[in-house]
């Protein structure tokens, strides 16, 4: 015979169990802000063109639709 949890247990199980479990990821976010650090005043090195269709300029498209065609942008 197979036992079939109510609905009512199920939640109540669920309810324990996020209850149990969630103080520790919650808690865990604290201890790993500390360790990173924010740089911004680093310098990034010029960039290469390894090939010529990646200076191609930003096409439009045949309909001037409002939305440009994806294109490769060295600034970004």
């Amino acid at each position: 015979m197979i036992y079939t949890m109510k609905k009512v247990h199920a939640l109540w199980a669920s309810v324990c169990l996020l209850l149990n479990l969630a103080p520790a990821p919650l808690n865990a976010d604290s201890e790993e802000d500390e360790e990173h650090t924010i740089i911004t005043d680093t310098e990034l090195p010029p960039l290469k063109l390894m090939h010529s269709f990646c200076a191609f300029k930003a096409d439009d498209g045949p309909c001037k639709a409002i939305m440009k065609r994806f294109f490769f942008n060295i600034f970004t």
